[in-house]
């Protein structure tokens, strides 16, 4: 998967997960509240899954964490196009990668 459409998938992610916040606030009765949970919850982990593998691509030899891992690209604050150097950061800070910029 490219950078640009793992990015672009990311960000998709994170626009449906807002709505579904936004629609369990007041469900309507025509959804079914515990498949919307179900469906959230296999969203949040297919998208740990495809930063996980884009992180893997760059570092394969890194144990990657899952919690830390799931703080990093939610700051929709943050431009896209700093969330790599941010992750780096992050890295470099965590496990000492010096190049991981």
């Amino acid at each position: 998967m490219s950078t640009l459409i793992a990015r672009e998938f990311d960000q998709g992610t994170r626009a449906y997960l807002s709505l579904l916040e936004r629609i369990k606030e007041e469900v309507p009765p025509i959804f079914d509240r515990a498949r919307l949970e179900r469906v959230e919850k296999e969203l949040r982990e297919l998208r740990l899954e495809a930063l996980a593998a884009e992180i893997r691509a760059e570092y394969p030899d890194l144990e990657i964490d899952y919690d830390l891992l799931e703080l990093v690209g939610i700051d929709e604050d943050l431009p896209i196009e700093e969330e790599m150097s941010h992750l780096a950061n992050i890295l470099e800070e965590v496990y000492g990668y010096a190049d991981a910029d």
